[in-house]
């Protein structure tokens, strides 16, 4: 029953998606009844625990760190 009412939430299929990233099904399933918007949803370790950096890297996500050092430390600057 529950897991029924988590796959259709306010027109969203949450459920599904949780758990296609990974997360178990006991941890997905508050997040799937949850009233949080994505930006605290985001937060939350159930989430967290399913969007890796290898999964966000697979999605296209440029990595900050890597894009912040070419820019502060061009390969023409730098002397070896």
């Amino acid at each position: 029953m529950l897991a029924e009412k988590a796959t259709e939430v306010n027109g969203h299929s949450g459920l599904p998606s949780i758990l296609k990233l990974g997360t178990s099904f006991n941890a997905a399933i508050p997040v799937a009844l949850g009233r949080k918007g994505p930006w605290r949803i985001a937060r939350i370790p159930a989430t967290q625990s399913g969007m890796t950096n290898r999964w966000l890297h697979e999605q296209g996500l440029p990595v900050v760190k890597e894009l912040w050092v070419n820019i502060h430390y061009p390969a023409t600057a730098r002397y070896l």
